[in-house]
């Protein structure tokens, strides 16, 4: 009997994979293993947490507390008496803490008052003022005179008297 080269080969790579298989198979089982340690150790935090929660619910009781401070660091209750001085420091009781409703806003028109236009039957002449007239402004004039004509004009504005505005205020 005479065996192929191709048998050979294929009876060796189905012993390879087999073995790879083995080996894929053992390490699931290892790593289910290691699952179940790690739930079981999970379950007994979570059981020990719930003992400890409950010890602390249960520690803290607020009566408990009470008779404790009572007993180590001599306090008493507080009556409401002892936290009012004064009467006049409560509020009324048959004043309402809050409005009925909220208070009106008036809403009125955001309109600039214009004073009106100067009548026909006045003269122009009268409406011009003994005001300086302030000399063209030269562009090609230095501007140290410039700072010096408008400091001028500043100057005989602010020492003139005011003029009645437009409002009559």
């Amino acid at each position: 009997m005479k065996l192929r080269l191709s048998t050979i080969l294929s009876l060796s790579a189905a012993a390879v994979a087999g073995f790879f298989l083995f080996q894929t198979s053992q390490n699931v089982q290892d790593a289910e293993g290691h699952l179940r340690n790690i739930q079981t150790a999970l379950s007994k935090e979570q059981d020990s947490m719930r003992v400890l929660e409950t010890e602390w619910d249960y520690l803290n009781r607020p009566d408990r507390l009470e008779d404790l401070a009572q007993q180590h660091l001599k306090m008493k209750a507080q009556s409401p008496a002892s936290l009012v001085n004064d009467s006049s420091d409560l509020p009324e009781t048959g004043a309402p803490a809050l409005p009925k409703r909220k208070p009106e806003f008036q809403i009125r028109p955001a309109v600039a008052v214009v004073p009106p236009p100067p009548q026909a039957d006045v003269k122009v002449e009268s409406l011009q003022t003994d005001l300086p007239m302030p000399s063209p402004v030269n562009n090609n004039a230095p501007s140290n005179d410039m700072r010096q004509q408008f400091n001028t004009l500043l100057n005989d504005l602010v020492s003139q008297e005011p003029s009645s505005g437009g409002d009559g205020q």
